[in-house]
């Protein structure tokens, strides 16, 4: 819980920032481009996130990173932070936190949809158009098949779950058969 709100308050003042320099896309490009090294350097990741190893050799590690990729220099001053703080695991959770953000900055929300079987596009953009209508934001739909449904689609968006499947009406229509 902890890690997720020290998250939270890093994406924020980087997104901030970001806004103020007309920078968006670029930081998250680029944070996305670290997180994605994290994830398939095990050995990078060893190095930053054990604390045995000093701060120092970390930035200097950082540094030579953030020369080649080219960061920019708000995105490198963020990773000297959380290295000095001992906070370089927390990268992921900070990305995270920051595309949650941007999604807020821009009314986009995500809905997860979850269908009986492959939805043609015509039926996909008119559940989004209907829950863009719902939300009142841009929804961006993550969808997943689940044959167990039998038809129909559910979906969840904002904690709400809308459930319009054959297994949900039939669960139903069972409860009110028997009066459980």
């Amino acid at each position: 819980m902890i890690k997720e709100i020290l998250a939270r308050r890093y994406a924020k003042a980087l997104i901030g920032a970001a806004f103020q320099d007309e920078i968006v896309e670029r930081i998250t490009e680029e944070l996305s481009g670290l997180v994605d090294m994290l994830t398939d350097n095990m050995e990078l990741q060893q190095v930053l996130y054990n604390p045995a190893i000093s701060p120092l050799k970390k930035i200097k590690i950082l540094n030579i990173i953030s020369e080649k990729a080219r960061y920019h220099e708000i995105l490198s001053n963020l990773l000297t932070i959380l290295t000095e703080k001992g906070r370089t695991q927390i990268i992921p959770d900070i990305y995270k936190s920051y595309n949650e953000l941007l999604d807020e900055k821009r009314e986009i929300i995500t809905a997860k949809l979850t269908c009986a079987e492959e939805l043609t596009k015509k039926e996909i953009d008119k559940i989004v158009k209907q829950l863009e209508r719902i939300s009142g934001k841009h929804v961006h739909i993550d969808m997943t098949e689940d044959d167990t449904l039998i038809a129909g689609v559910k979906v969840e968006m904002a904690g709400v779950v809308y459930d319009g499947s054959v297994k949900n009406k039939l669960a139903m229509l069972r409860k009110e058969l028997t009066g459980d």
